[in-house]
Formats: structure tokens, C-alpha cells, sequence
């Protein structure tokens, strides 16, 4: 029985052509690793990190009651400020409501959210203790002007406060936040982080 002489040149060409094709597909599977894994390798917030974000805040009724986006603010008929611009704070170190601060931990750069939250993670409930009545005389001597319904007044201790009725000689101020006892509903997006320097 005679053996078929095999062909070197074809043996070589048929390993190379299978070793190129070998390093195509390597290279694929690396390239999708690669996207794949972009994501959850992107930096994300951590507390104590310093981070801008761009957020549309609504009551539960769906009214917008702050953004930082003039076109939000236009289109809810707010009055505009003269500039608009992400909101610049450090996470976890209490410069924003508890529920807002919890919301960005763990968000990436361009990451999205819608978060409800409560009172008790906002401004608290609303406290009848903290609207006080006082007469139009002492309010005078006070503040040094006449009361009128809307006008902020602040005490001594720095807490701010809204009159709410001038009535019958007596003047009633409000000095629990605007929005105490509210379910808030803010919309975040995540424009930069910048990361905590490491000890």
C-alpha cells in the first residue's frame, strides 16, 4: 500500500491560515471583553468624592421646583438665575439632603436615575412647633420693617423664615423649610467625577 507524500508548502500555508484565523478570533473575544467590562471598570462615586451632576427636582404632583438646566427651568417657568451650570458637591460629607447624597453613590459618569425621596431623607417632616406668632410691634423693632405676607425673615439663631398671615396685630412666621413633609423627586445625571485623593 503506497503512502501519499504530503505536500510541505500546503501543510504550512493550512497552519498559518489557522493561526491567523486564531489570532482574528482572540482578538474579537478581547475587543468585547473589552466594551464589556468599560463599564464596570469606570470610576464610580464613593464617598468623599467630589462630583458634578446635572438633576431636575419635582414634587410628587410632577411640579419642578429647582434644576440645574436653564431649558427645564424655562419650559417649568421658574425664575431664571443668570447662570446655569451642574451641581458641584462632595459625596457623603453632608452638603446635600441624606436622600440625594445616597442617590449618586455608586453612579458612573453619564449614568441616569430617577430616585423618590421621603421626607425624613429630605427636609424632614413638617414641624407645627416652628411657626411662631408674634405681634407687629415686636416684629418692627425685630426686623426694623413692616411685615408683609412672603417676605423671609432670619432669626438670630440663622434660622430662616416665610411670613405667612399679618392679621389682627399679629404676625405669623413660618421657619420650617419650604419643602418639610414633601416626597421629593429628583432626576440625576452624572457629569464628572473627580476622585478623593488616597491616603
Amino acid at each position: 500500500m503506497k503512502h501519499k507524500e504530503i505536500d510541505g508548502t500546503k501543510t504550512s500555508k493550512l497552519k498559518s491560515k489557522y493561526f491567523i484565523k486564531g489570532l482574528v478570533i482572540v482578538a474579537i473575544i478581547s475587543s468585547i471583553a473589552i466594551i464589556f467590562l468599560g463599564g464596570y471598570l469606570k470610576d464610580t462615586v464613593e464617598s468623599g468624592d467630589t462630583v458634578s451632576v446635572d438633576y431636575i427636582g419635582k414634587l410628587q404632583n410632577g411640579t419642578v421646583f429647582d434644576t440645574s438646566i436653564q431649558s427645564e427651568a424655562a419650559k417649568a417657568g421658574l425664575q431664571l438665575r443668570p447662570t446655569y451650570e451642574p451641581l458641584k458637591f462632595t459625596a457623603g460629607a453632608g452638603q446635600m439632603i441624606k436622600g440625594f447624597d445616597d442617590a449618586v453613590i455608586g453612579m458612573k459618569v453619564g449614568d441616569e436615575k430617577t430616585v423618590s425621596i421621603p421626607p425624613e431623607l429630605a427636609y424632614g417632616q413638617y414641624n407645627p412647633n416652628a411657626v411662631i406668632v408674634i405681634s407687629t410691634d415686636e416684629f418692627n423693632k425685630l426686623i426694623g420693617r413692616e411685615p408683609q405676607e412672603g417676605l423671609q425673615v432670619q432669626a438670630k439663631n440663622g434660622a430662616l423664615g416665610t411670613i405667612i398671615k399679618v392679621a389682627g396685630g399679629q404676625v405669623t412666621i413660618d421657619f420650617n423649610h419650604e419643602l418639610a413633609g414633601k416626597t421629593l423627586e429628583f432626576y440625576i445625571k452624572v457629569i464628572s467625577i473627580q476622585k478623593a485623593a488616597k491616603n
